[in-house]
């Protein structure tokens, strides 16, 4: 048998979302998956396009021809950055009022938290 070693995290405040952006809806807490943003939070990340599909791909057709392109990459973390810079952008989140990164801007906070 053996035994697989992780690392565990250590969350990391953001910053603060007022609860007038968010909408709770009644229900009997059973998880529902939904397209439709249902309040001003959900529609500001859902207006952020998720990352592209991953350049190291498993498997596939032929490499594809020609120059090769110039990209921007693009995953999980960046996709977080983006959607952060747009809550404090619009003046929908503010830095956090406690903790080590109090007072500090979101963006700041994501900018440098630590990579994968």
């Amino acid at each position: 048998m053996s035994k697989t070693k992780t690392t565990p995290y250590t969350p990391i405040e953001i910053g603060l979302v007022s609860s007038q952006y968010l909408l709770d809806t009644p229900g009997d807490t059973t998880y529902t998956k939904d397209q439709e943003a249902r309040d001003t939070f959900e529609q500001i990340i859902a207006s952020v396009p998720a990352p592209d599909p991953s350049l190291n791909k498993a498997s596939g057709s032929a490499a594809p021809r020609g120059p090769p392109r110039r990209v921007e990459l693009s995953d999980c973390q960046w996709w977080t950055l983006r959607c952060v810079m747009k809550l404090v952008e619009g003046g929908y989140m503010i830095p956090p009022i406690r903790g080590p990164d109090k007072g500090k801007s979101p963006v700041e906070i994501v900018t440098n938290a630590p990579k994968h």
